[in-house]
């Protein structure tokens, strides 16, 4: 009987360590500790399932039902864009072109207190150095390191309420490319569905022709490269009330009057 007692609290020793060390490098590789950065880095939008029942059920909406907004821009762009998730055709930007992407509050919101973004290509192309950290913003964002090769990703570092993250984006390769942000605004009392989704489709490369837009509304705040002919300053030239003369001129003229001296 002593024997069996022995045995059976030896088997669930050995038990308890094993859950305990695998606890620690399931933790360890995949939750990642959510107050300082995201638990993963996994596309999709249900933060519920990807959190592993870390948040809420509910959410999810898209974040700009937050009064939040994701701006881009650059010095060479003439005006920012707002990038829009239900927008039907990819923005547009340029190949090796240093942009500014900016998460901010609008409005009436409370602000933020978590976000991932993670950027991919739609047909793997290579995205993982296009999103870096701002060295200023080094105390509220930190670049993910476990997310696939082809992707890149950039979250929070802490969980205190901000009210606006910006980060760089420059894409080498040309093709076609999805921005997804996720944002939570508060997860206490947990687990709290106050989080949101969008996804921005980008074109990275040429900007399309002028066809596809009407004359009267070319968006150049998004082709920066192509911009509407101005005008001409100077009018253009009237059509010439006199006749040119010309050497087939002279032969016609020469031939009607030979022929006219024949009638005589």
């Amino acid at each position: 009987m002593a024997r069996s007692k022995c045995v059976s609290k030896y088997i669930a020793r050995n038990i308890f360590n094993v859950i305990l060390y695998l606890t620690v490098w399931y933790s360890g590789r995949v939750v990642r500790a959510w107050p300082n950065q995201a638990g993963h880095c996994a596309s999709g939008g249900n933060l519920h399932l990807k959190s592993f029942n870390a948040h809420g059920t509910g959410g999810g909406d898209y974040i700009e039902d937050f009064d939040l907004r994701i701006v881009v821009d650059s010095t060479d762009l003439r005006a920012e864009i707002i990038l829009d998730p239900e927008r039907e055709k990819a923005t547009v930007l340029a190949k090796n072109a240093l942009y500014s992407v900016t998460l901010e509050t609008k409005g009436s919101s409370v602000g933020f207190k978590g976000f991932l973004f993670r950027l991919k290509g739609r047909n793997y192309e290579d995205a993982s150095s296009a999103l870096t950290v701002i060295p200023s913003m080094r105390d509220d964002s930190v670049e993910i390191n476990f997310c696939p090769s082809k992707v890149s990703a950039i979250s929070h570092s802490h969980n205190r309420v901000k009210k606006s993250v910006k980060f760089d984006l420059e894409v080498e390769q040309t093709g076609e490319y999805l921005l997804e942000v996720t944002v939570v605004r508060e997860n206490d009392p947990y687990p709290m569905d106050d989080w949101g989704y969008s996804s921005y489709k980008l074109d990275i490369g040429s900007p399309r022709p002028f066809s596809d837009f009407p004359s009267s509304s070319f968006p150049s705040s998004i082709y920066p490269s192509i911009g509407s002919p101005s005008p001409s300053s100077s009018p253009s030239p009237s059509p010439s009330s006199s006749i040119s003369i010309t050497p087939t001129n002279i032969l016609y003229l020469w031939m009607l009057t030979a022929s006219f001296c024949l009638l005589l």
